[in-house]
């Protein structure tokens, strides 16, 4: 409702591994979190944060539907 985007558009999956380093070295350096996640944990995390990919040929581009919308998609909780 408010617009907020729920996918990073700026980033791509080769960004994912950097990204997840980053964060769980920040996380581990005594700054207060709520959870500390693995390196994996994290990754799966930041890629399911990324815009999906449209097929090859799609009109529309990521994030749309088939009539150029946006489209709603679902959280997903990392256990």
């Amino acid at each position: 409702e408010l617009g907020i985007p729920t996918h990073l558009f700026a980033r791509q999956a080769a960004d994912i591994p950097d990204l997840a380093r980053a964060a769980c070295r920040e996380a581990h350096s005594g700054y207060p979190v709520p959870r500390y996640m693995t390196q994996r944990q994290c990754e799966t995390l930041i890629g399911a944060l990324l815009a999906p990919q449209a097929p090859r040929g799609a009109k529309g581009g990521a994030g749309k539907g088939p009539r150029g919308g946006k489209t709603r998609t679902a959280a997903r909780a990392v256990k």
